[in-house]
């Protein structure tokens, strides 16, 4: 049994590395970190200009570690979750057009273990774009910010805001490659109302019982 498992998760992890390795030697991947880049410049604005990262009834936030990684995480969590599905969306598609597909299919990995390694290597693509996002906003801190750099509060901020996100995302990536109605073009225009829904049923979900029932099916994490 220890052999048995020890090749499992051999294979899984094969899997995770060679999406991961495919993933981020794509000319898009290098697009995705620029933008990144552009992204933190303009969510930590001078304030020399007159704007600021965060305002509340005519006063704005002091921009330290936690009011900069909580506006910047908000934003991020709503644009990785309009446009992660689109980076993600073809690792299997991928398999078949390149015949990688048949390869795998003739050695002794199961069902289980290729979806497995397949959704894993979705989480570590969009975390690795998460991390690359708290880098640059973290360099941005020390150019603009009022207050010392404080990692572990970005860092936190970001997996409590963004981790969900990025779980359901990649779960959703490969939902609709595997389920034939969903695949395709059909699934990249019925993802976006999928997500508009997530978002809007989170946003009207009351309180029954005292308890916020919108923070827990709240994907983007802005509630």
């Amino acid at each position: 049994m220890p052999e048995r498992n020890d090749g499992r998760w051999a294979r899984i992890f094969a899997g995770v590395r060679a999406a991961g390795l495919i993933r981020v030697r794509r000319p898009s991947s290098i697009v995705v970190f620029l933008l990144l880049c552009v992204l933190a410049y303009m969510l930590v604005p001078d304030l020399r200009t007159g704007r600021t990262v965060m305002q509340v009834n005519n006063h704005r936030v002091l921009n330290n570690s936690a009011a900069i990684a909580l506006a910047t995480a908000g934003l991020f969590s709503t644009l990785l979750g309009m446009l992660g599905f689109y980076l993600i969306s073809n690792t299997v598609r991928r398999d078949i057009t390149t015949r990688t597909g048949f390869v795998i299919a003739a050695m002794p990995v199961r069902n289980i273990e290729y979806l497995t390694g397949k959704f894993l290597g979705n989480v570590a693509f969009l975390g690795l774009v998460m991390f690359g996002c708290v880098l640059n906003v973290m360099g941005m801190h020390l150019l603009r910010a009022e207050a010392p750099l404080e990692p572990l509060v970005y860092i936190g901020t970001y997996l409590a805001m963004t981790g969900p996100a990025i779980l359901v995302i990649a779960a959703l990536a490969l939902l609709f490659e595997c389920a034939r109605p969903l695949s395709g073009r059909v699934g990249d225009v019925l993802y976006l109302f999928v997500w508009v829904l997530m978002v809007g049923v989170a946003a009207g979900a009351g309180r029954v019982g005292g308890v916020a029932w919108g923070s827990f099916v709240g994907v983007a994490g802005l509630v």
